[in-house]
């Protein structure tokens, strides 16, 4: 199934499949934790070329943009390094830095993200999604919004989003969280690969490619 099944069907995290519709304007977007893509927080400008990406993030990201979805980086004061003073204010680092990291993803990665949002709480989500839609002319009831805290996936839920729970990168999950809209929390790729099945796409070419996802963590969207 090509892009255009994007337009004619819609399941959400639930498994619920809904009717067609007729074709919208807007994209379909993924918005993606920037600590899924690199190994460790980017305070600023001087540490760009030195960043390392995280195994198959770069192809999952490759993927997502052919498979017609409009990939954004979400920034946010939880992705500090361990240990810092402030990590807010780490996390607001300056827009040179992030066209830096723009134009590294385009370079080594062929990834194209639409922007970096800067950090935000739960309660300031959805008003920042709906501009973000605006901007870029996307389609927010398509899209998915990725992250490991419950507060900003409800958020983008109330902004029209679906939303996958993941497991924090660098953490390993130390207990059994309650089942969340259909699905356990998951890595990165293996949230990337249960987004495409679930809108109906082929298996992604980085699918099985070292550690898959745990057997606990089907995709609810199978018929």
């Amino acid at each position: 199934m090509n892009g255009d099944a994007l337009h004619g069907m819609r399941t959400d995290q639930y498994g619920h499949r809904a009717s067609r519709r007729k074709p919208l304007p807007g994209r379909a977007a993924v918005f993606v934790p920037e600590a899924c893509v690199l190994d460790w927080h980017l305070p600023d400008a001087a540490d760009v070329e030195a960043v390392h990406w995280r195994p198959r993030a770069l192809a999952a990201l490759q993927t997502l943009e052919l498979r017609g979805y409009r990939v954004v980086l979400v920034n946010g004061a939880e992705m500090a390094e361990p240990g810092a003073q402030d990590p807010a204010a780490q996390a607001m680092r300056s827009a040179g830095a992030n066209r830096a990291l723009l134009q590294r993803l385009a370079e080594e990665g062929q990834v194209h993200p639409a922007g970096i949002l800067a950090p935000v709480t739960p309660k300031e989500l959805p008003d920042v999604l709906q501009h973000t839609a605006q901007c870029h002319r996307l389609d927010l009831r398509r899209g998915w919004f990725l992250s490991w805290e419950e507060g900003l996936g409800a958020a983008s839920r109330r902004a029209g989003c679906r939303s996958v729970r993941l497991i924090e990168p660098g953490r390993p999950l130390r207990r059994r969280w309650p089942l969340l809209r259909g699905h356990v929390p998951m890595k990165f790729v293996d949230a990337a690969a249960f987004i495409l099945r679930c809108d109906g796409h082929p298996p992604a070419e980085f699918e099985g490619e070292g550690p898959t996802a745990p057997a606990a963590t089907p995709c609810a969207c199978r018929p």
